[in-house]
């Protein structure tokens, strides 16, 4: 009987050791979060791998077909250049009108259903090009804003102050934009019909960069408000929470 006994307590320590070593082991196998991808160091909310960003809207995907390796936010499909507490750099599309080197591409650019919007800030609505009248429309169609760009003969064309560039701020929490460009002088034969237009970041040197090197040029940094910064949580998730920056960066610290 006592046998049986020391028996019984014998598999059982043995039972419970085997699983004392197996939990700590299967701890141990569990992946950290990528933290880094290329040059570009990602830091929570966003990040790369399931259980590693706060929501997919700030899921990253590292793009190892470049060299380096490339980050894009998997919502929006943009490439992220860096990011800060509360906004991010991405490489956002230039939309080019009668341009020959150039193939036709969308006159739109949208982050809808999701907590990213154009910095009022820190990006400025821009467009390049000979007597470009550009306008930005909202989802639906209507016009927010624009500038007009000129080429008059003998004119420094250096920096973006109207002459062949124009730049306009924009208004707050824009997620849509549709640029309609036109020409509303009778432009001479000699000039190019070649426009462009498009977001980017304020603080990115445009007058160091001639005229026919931005041409070429299929996309720009510009800057993305999100969360803290703008005084509203996840937009996508909790649109009629009007809380202030400290709440929104301390419940994103919560996460």
């Amino acid at each position: 009987m006592e046998r049986k006994r020391r028996q019984r307590m014998m598999i059982a320590l043995m039972e419970l050791g085997f699983i004392t070593i197996l939990w700590p082991t299967q701890i141990l196998a569990v992946e950290p979060c990528l933290s880094i991808c290329g040059d570009v160091n990602v830091q929570f909310p966003f990040g790369i791998g399931k259980g590693c960003y706060m929501d997919e809207s700030f899921e990253v995907t590292c793009n190892y077909t470049f060299t380096p390796a490339k980050p894009f936010l998997t919502s929006i499909n943009m490439l992220l250049d860096l990011s800060t507490t509360g906004q991010v750099q991405v490489s956002n599309p230039v939309i080019y009108s009668d341009c020959s080197n150039k193939a036709s591409n969308t006159t739109t650019v949208s982050l809808l259903a999701s907590p990213f919007v154009f910095s009022n800030s820190s990006s400025r609505f821009t467009a390049l090009g000979c007597d470009n009248y550009a306008r930005f429309m909202e989802d639906g169609g209507n016009i927010v804003g624009g500038c007009l760009s000129i080429c008059p003969s003998g004119a420094n064309a250096s920096g973006c102050y109207g002459i062949n560039c124009c730049q306009a701020t924009i208004p707050p929490y824009v997620q849509f934009f549709e640029a309609n460009m036109t020409s509303p002088f009778n432009s001479m034969a000699d000039r190019s019909s070649c426009k462009s237009a498009f977001m980017v970041d304020q603080n990115w040197p445009i007058s160091s960069r001639s005229h026919d090197d931005l041409n070429l040029m299929d996309h720009v940094p510009a800057v993305l408000d999100w969360a803290a910064d703008q005084g509203y949580c996840d937009i996508s998730r909790e649109p009629n929470i009007n809380c202030t920056s400290s709440y929104c960066w301390k419940k994103l610290q919560r996460k």
